[in-house]
């Protein structure tokens, strides 16, 4: 993949590895019980990480590095992706056997994104 392509999304925060004590930290948070109050928070950290992902998008749009797409779409899925691929590497489940999950990730997003005429 070109390096102008990633560019933009250079700053994707997923696992390194199955142990990745960042992540290991936020699955737990996310597995309790929480109240009202837990919930607004938890929902407000996961909002902040959906502003910041949709500005990186719309700043690669607006440089012309992406497709001009529908950037609230394309941050909904590729935040449910990123989601998923952390999920995937902390608990070991690898579907990506020759990618690591970064690579991966700009791969798909590099597909979704990719400016009409580009291969």
């Amino acid at each position: 993949m070109a390096r102008r392509e990633t560019g933009p999304v250079r700053p994707l925060l997923l696992p390194r590895h199955q142990g990745d004590e960042r992540y290991a930290l936020w699955t737990q948070v996310l597995a309790q019980r929480h109240d009202e109050a837990g919930r607004q928070t938890l929902t407000a950290l996961s909002d902040g990480w959906d502003e910041r992902l949709e500005t990186i998008l719309r700043e690669g749009r607006d440089q012309g590095h992406f497709a001009d797409v529908d950037i609230t779409e394309v941050t909904i899925r590729a935040a449910a992706m990123l989601s998923g691929i952390s999920e995937d590497v902390m608990f070991g489940r690898s579907r990506r056997q020759h990618t690591s999950a970064r690579m991966f990730a700009l791969s798909a997003l590099a597909r979704e994104l990719r400016p009409t005429g580009q291969a």
